[in-house]
């Protein structure tokens, strides 16, 4: 005798976490990010993405900063885009971002490939394939003539 399985629906919404996924709430690992704010590289594992956001304070960052200024107001600050605690918005995918500081040597190209590496307790971009991974290309060239230029990156 065979015993009949029950037909059950599925909806999207059943499995669909995010349907935009080309700016994550993730976790910023101050130690592997120093001085992280707002359009600077920053990595969480294996990502690299482009902070559009400030990280979110924990509660002891934020008792820190109450016990050390009793009028601080949390909104007079740069917005943490409702994060969760210690976490930031980090733009993964699309949009053409100025990213300062890319290390080169000579004039770059548009289309050059651009890559970040993580570099002990913070992140450097530049166009040197090994060891590092692609988070984009170049949107405009730069000239050779100095060795950290701000550079517009597209994110692919």
């Amino acid at each position: 005798m065979s015993v009949a399985t029950p037909y059950v629906e599925t909806d999207i919404s059943d499995v669909q976490i995010f349907e935009y996924t080309k700016t994550l709430s993730l976790p910023i690992d101050k130690s592997k990010n120093a001085g992280a704010k707002i359009g600077s590289v920053v990595s969480v594992g294996g990502i690299f993405g482009v902070m559009v956001t400030e990280i979110a304070d924990t509660p002891q960052e934020r008792a820190a900063k109450i016990a050390a200024n009793k009028y601080y107001m949390p909104f007079e600050y740069k917005t943490a885009g409702h994060n969760a605690p210690g976490h930031a918005s980090v733009r993964v995918h699309g949009g053409a971002f100025k990213i300062k500081g890319v290390a080169h040597t000579g004039a770059k190209a548009v289309g050059d490939i651009v890559y970040a590496h993580q570099d002990g307790d913070h992140v450097t971009v530049n166009f040197t394939a090994s060891g590092g991974t692609r988070i984009g290309f170049l949107y405009q060239p730069i000239a050779g003539t100095n060795n950290n230029d701000d550079a517009i990156v597209v994110l692919d």
